[in-house]
């Protein structure tokens, strides 16, 4: 794995991060719980261009590793 794709491995989890933060946030100021921002994110994401890329089989070993570490 590159440098160039590290970068955008970790581009793309800062992002999806990110996102689950701020529609926690937004959810919890409707009283809605705050965990439904971290089901919906990915969900929503799974069907846009970003999601075929994390999905991609390149990035398998990637992914596995930082399930690996509990993130």
């Amino acid at each position: 794995m590159t440098e160039m794709q590290v970068g955008e491995l970790l581009l793309d989890l800062g992002l999806l991060l990110s996102l689950t933060y701020l529609l926690g946030g937004l959810l919890a100021r409707l009283r809605v719980p705050v965990i439904l921002g971290a089901l919906l994110v990915p969900m929503a994401v799974h069907y846009t261009p970003a999601g075929e890329r994390l999905l991609s089989p390149a990035l398998n070993p990637e992914f596995s590793f930082v399930a690996d570490l509990g993130v």
